[in-house]
């Protein structure tokens, strides 16, 4: 648009409001109006668009706010259950949360107390002590729930003898656990489970780690000793973690080259070399051939049809190594 052009128009709009002063003061009413509706929609729709968000995040379970509340727990569980402790010794109690779901977690705030102080004590990190003979109940309690446990002493002439630790020797590969378990033996023959009780170490963590409930982690090669100390007792297990084998380097497929007569089946196997020549094991093989006349299995087995004649390649890969073998098509001819 020219300056012309755009002078005359606006020459004409001012004539006109001149003119017709009610219709540019109506047009421009209707036209505020028009602006203020339009201001107030899209503030509707932002306040609508907050409050389904917040609904939204109301929405989702253990959700307040921005911040996550632990699910309460269903119950309350006490390790060990049962334990026996000669006169003077210790036991280690432990508590965690069983949730709605079955699973479990820690539990923050909890309080123990021993319902028979006369016979066994305990102090508020779940360590209770051996007072006189007699059997005690062990209490823990939080976020409104309770579980128990008890605490047996032996007479003061029982005694207990020894610790024994299994499995008493393992060999595993690295990145295998191994689950141990604690047993003392008492001077009047009895036996009592104290995995849960005993304090578990490792004498090379580089090695061998292990949980405090007795779970060892092999994670790289070596020999290792898990042990357990438990009221002076000391147990141990050796643990062997094998070092990884030599990688694969090749696939063998054997017989590499055989004749067949159609309809005559031929099985093929296939196995993975270290450079050492070493058999690897490396899962499932793949088979291929390069003939339809001479299809095969996923077991490697080639059934060649009656019309097959020549060779065929038949190809095995695993891993990314490729091993080949031919099949030959080839009847003899009878001799009369």
């Amino acid at each position: 648009m020219n300056r012309q052009l755009r002078e005359y128009l606006a020459a004409g709009a001012g004539d006109r409001a001149h003119a017709f002063p009610a219709f540019i003061d109506r047009a421009l009413s209707d036209g505020m109006r028009a602006y203020w509706r339009r201001i107030i929609l899209v503030f509707t729709a932002a306040v609508s668009a907050v409050i389904v968000a917040i609904a939204v995040i109301a929405s989702v379970p253990g959700w307040i706010g921005a911040q996550a509340v632990p699910e309460e727990p269903a119950s309350l569980i006490i390790e060990p259950t049962e334990a026996r402790v000669a006169l003077g010794g210790t036991v280690l109690f432990t508590a965690s949360a069983m949730l709605a779901d079955g699973a479990s977690r820690s539990i923050e705030g909890l309080t123990w107390e021993s319902l028979d102080p006369g016979i066994a004590t305990i102090d508020g990190t779940g360590l209770a002590t051996a007072v006189s003979p007699g059997t005690a109940s062990i209490s823990g309690s939080a976020a409104g729930q309770q579980a128990q446990a008890t605490l047996t002493v032996l007479p003061a002439d029982v005694a207990v003898v020894s610790m024994i630790v299994n499995p008493t020797s393992q060999t595993v590969d690295p990145g295998v656990s191994v689950q141990y378990v604690a047993v003392a033996q008492f001077s009047d023959g009895s036996a009592q489970e104290i995995t849960g009780a005993v304090q578990w170490g490792s004498t090379d963590p580089s090695i061998a780690s292990v949980t405090e409930s007795g779970l060892a982690t092999a994670i790289a090669p070596g020999e290792v000793l898990m042990t357990a100390d438990w009221n002076g007792l000391q147990g141990s297990a050796p643990l062997t973690v094998l070092a990884p084998p030599d990688p694969p380097v090749s696939l063998l497929v054997a017989p590499p080259a055989t004749e067949v007569c159609p309809p005559t089946t031929q099985q093929l196997s296939a196995v993975a070399v270290t450079a050492a020549g070493d058999r690897v094991n490396v899962g499932a093989i793949a088979w291929t051939s390069d003939r339809e006349e001479f299809p095969v299995d996923a077991s490697g087995l080639v059934s060649p049809t009656a019309n097959a004649d020549g060779v065929a390649v038949i190809t095995a890969q695993a891993e990314g190594l490729v091993g080949t073998a031919t099949v030959t098509a080839r009847c003899e001819p009878i001799v009369e």
